[in-house]
């Protein structure tokens, strides 16, 4: 999975570089409000040890019309660790808690550029997560977001990119994130 998500995020780069440089032409124009319904794969990284480190994310992100380049999008999403096995056993024999599912909501600044039928978004700002694991604590962090998306006027294809930077009682938890799915 994680090697999946590296590859994926290099090709989403590739796009929204081509997108952004070598496409001068593609001037800010008024945009409708769009709501982005995507499905995705995360991996986690973090100084704590477990069981379970990948897993699925829905995430649904609105931005206003605008006139400008700029664009303040809200996002919102749920994550679900896959896996249910022991796989890390602790000192003593124990097994690792699996990483918790996680909710979260963000409001985030960003920038879009593009045309009525290709577009290329970038957004990064604070995000708070919440555990739905009992036991498991919530947190602050950040999210930075690139996407790109292909298609008619009113409905596009997207693919995209999320890294998060979450801090929650002493731990760092790093997540890249890929997702597909559709802009209405």
């Amino acid at each position: 999975m994680k090697r999946f998500i590296r590859t994926a995020t290099s090709a989403v780069g590739c796009v929204l570089a081509y997108t952004f440089l070598a496409q001068p032409g593609l001037q800010a124009q008024r945009r409708p409000a769009t709501l982005d319904a995507t499905i995705g794969g995360y991996a986690v990284q973090s100084n704590r040890s477990y069981s379970t480190e990948d897993g699925f994310v829905f995430a649904a992100t609105f931005v206003a019309a605008h006139q400008s380049s700029r664009i303040l999008a809200v996002s919102a999403g749920i994550g679900f660790p896959v896996g249910q096995e022991c796989l890390l056993l602790l000192p003593g024999g124990s097994c690792a808690p699996d990483f918790p599912a996680l909710a979260h909501i963000a409001v985030a600044p960003g920038y879009e550029i593009g045309s009525n039928y290709l577009s290329a978004r970038s957004t990064i700002g604070p995000a708070f997560y919440l555990s739905r694991t009992s036991g498991q604590s919530s947190g602050v962090g950040g999210q930075l977001t690139l996407d790109v998306a292909a298609g008619v006027k009113f409905f596009k294809a997207v693919a995209g990119g999320r890294y998060t930077v979450l801090r929650r009682k002493g731990e760092t938890v790093r997540m890249p994130q890929v997702e597909l799915g559709l802009r209405l």
